[in-house]
């Protein structure tokens, strides 16, 4: 599942960085959603692909997540 995504015009050379801020959230139809866990990311364009879990304090909800930063040529 693509939850974001985000295509960036950069000029050769020049370093760019992105920051993304990642939060999970539990929804429940007779609560207000909770945010369960968030994260700041900063990504290096273009980077490898990460793989990174995002959970809880309490370690109960976790998230896979990929973060993919290719170089696409037009």
């Amino acid at each position: 599942m693509s939850l974001w995504s985000q295509f960036k015009t950069i000029r050769v050379g020049k370093p760019a960085i992105e920051k993304v801020k990642v939060i999970l959230r539990e929804r429940d139809h007779l609560k207000k959603d909770e945010t369960v866990a968030e994260q700041d990311f900063e990504i290096k364009l273009p980077s490898k692909t990460q793989y990174v879990i995002l959970q809880d304090e309490k370690e109960r909800t976790k998230a896979k997540l990929r973060i993919q930063a290719t170089r696409t040529r037009y």
